[in-house]
């Protein structure tokens, strides 16, 4: 890509795959569900629909009955529910959700669920890609260049003894603001212009990473997570709430397995609006270099981590332990790490600095653990027995039969259609939608006149799933029906 930096009104893009290695969680605005929110139920979980659940009250005669309950202590819908006479209640339980995840137990209080788009799919926000790109850059040129390492270790350490502990937040951000972002990516010269330090100087200004959508099956679930922690004498143990003798542990909703793919493109001619001798990097080939080499000092960090420690408090803490340094110097590729439980090394640039600097950060603007390292807890999915796995990390490669492609323009795609037998469809009365689900896909389809005469009565009238054979055409990362056959 060296070669063609000088043409002008280009844009640039890298096709990337990104394929889970370790559990990935992208939190969604929702935040947490509560047990009013889902069922879980024969090993899935499934997420109640609101509407769909009222027209179930209503039809069963227990709008009332669910009033009354709500009123004098509701827990949970799934309670409820296994509580009345109810014919087919596994049936009823599809009928009324939005969705179903594998996983759960029926004393999970809660969970956090994937990201999803308009249309349900899973999927990795391309903000979230570019955040670890953006701090893998800067994690480059502060390891790269040791006077400014040295330079900004320094900085660090007396401005952390002048922070006040009663402004801590509005401090974080400014400390954060002023060594990340201002004095290394914001501060790029643009000739002819007088700018100050800020976006406009950003370097980072020139490169847009499209959201991640899955290639082909990927395999979800509902997870437990573990927090296994290290003292400052080197004692490993799993981490406990503020009640005795109960472990600290959350549920998540996290992609186990699969492939997803995104798009990094470079705009050339914003790109070379910047002094050839200010740039930072040549290229996007050069800046996932960059996540390559942060990424390695990460694994390096996390092996020597899980390797030195004393006497466990418990054998299946060192059995974690050990299980955890196996998965690190099994891994091969080139890893990112990205979402929940990525942790400090991978969210900020503090690696670079000293575990003394490391510690004390910790300390000021997060929990106080006074000499215990930091990071100190993982958190951790037990996948097997005696067989622990990190979070959030995904390897990644180019296409092997694509390079980096010039775009000036977006040429039409071809339409391509596709047949799904047995899908289930449901009527969305709000806006006249049909939707239907194979699997992990979702297609949508508008009005009454794309449904076949003798399926009215039961999906649009009954509001009542049907199957059918249906046949759709993908458009960007939605599928659309475009016809509707009774299922033989």
């Amino acid at each position: 890509m060296n070669e063609i930096l000088g043409k002008k009104d280009l844009k640039y893009k890298i096709p990337l795959i990104l394929e889970v290695a370790s559990p990935i969680h992208i939190g969604s605005r929702e935040g947490s569900l509560r047990t009013t929110d889902f069922i879980s139920h024969k090993g899935k979980t499934y997420v109640i629909d609101e509407d769909k659940f009222c027209e179930f009250l209503l039809d069963h005669n227990l709008i009332d009955d669910f009033v009354d309950s709500v009123s004098s202590g509701f827990r949970s819908i799934a309670e409820y529910l296994k509580g009345k006479d109810i014919k087919d209640l596994d049936k009823n339980i599809r009928d009324i959700a939005l969705h179903s995840i594998r996983g759960g137990e029926n004393r999970m209080r809660g969970f956090r669920p994937f990201v999803r788009d308009a249309h349900g799919q899973v999927f990795i926000p391309g903000t979230s890609i570019k955040g670890t790109l953006r701090t893998s850059l800067l994690h480059g040129i502060l390891s790269g260049d040791p006077r400014l390492r040295g330079e900004k270790g320094s900085w660090v350490e007396n401005n952390l003894r002048q922070l006040s502990s009663g402004e801590r937040g509005k401090e974080k951000k400014q400390f954060s603001y002023k060594i990340l972002q201002r004095d290394i990516l914001q501060n790029f010269r643009i000739p002819g212009t007088d700018q100050k330090d800020g976006p406009n100087r950003d370097i980072l200004r020139c490169l847009t990473v499209r959201d991640a959508y899955p290639i082909g099956q990927i395999e979800s679930r509902l997870i437990k997570l573990q927090f296994l922690s290290k003292n400052a004498s080197g004692e490993v143990y799993w981490s406990k709430q503020e009640r005795p003798d109960r472990p600290l542990e959350v549920w998540v909703e996290a992609v186990v397995a699969g492939r997803f793919m995104t798009e990094l493109i470079m705009d050339m001619q914003l790109f070379n609006h910047f002094k050839t001798e200010d740039r930072c990097i040549k290229d996007l080939n050069d800046l996932l270099r960059h996540v390559r080499h942060m990424n390695k000092s990460i694994f390096d960090h996390e092996k020597k981590y899980f390797s030195a420690y004393t006497k466990p408090k418990s054998p299946d803490a060192r059995d974690a332990a050990q299980s955890l340094y196996t998965w690190y110097e099994k891994q091969q590729g080139s890893l990112l790490r990205i979402g929940f439980g990525s942790g400090m090394l991978s969210t900020t640039v503090d690696e670079v600095f000293s575990p003394n600097v490391r510690t004390e950060i910790r300390n000021i603007f997060g929990h106080n653990r006074g000499s215990d390292p930091a990071p100190k807890t993982r958190r951790v999915w037990q996948k097997e027995h005696n067989q622990w796995v990190p979070m959030g990390w995904m390897e990644f490669s180019q296409p092997e039969d694509r390079t980096t492609i010039a775009v000036q323009r977006k040429e039409p795609e071809p339409v391509v259609e596709d047949v799904w037998e047995n899908a289930t469809l449901e009527w969305r009365a709000q806006d006249a939608t049909v939707v239907a689900r194979v699997e992990n896909r979702r297609a949508f389809g508008k009005g009454k006149e794309l449904v076949p005469e003798s399926m009215h009565d039961r999906l649009i009238n009954r509001r009542k799933n049907v199957k059918a054979k249906i046949t759709v055409v993908q458009k960007g990362n939605s599928f659309v029906i475009v016809k509707i056959e009774p299922f033989m």
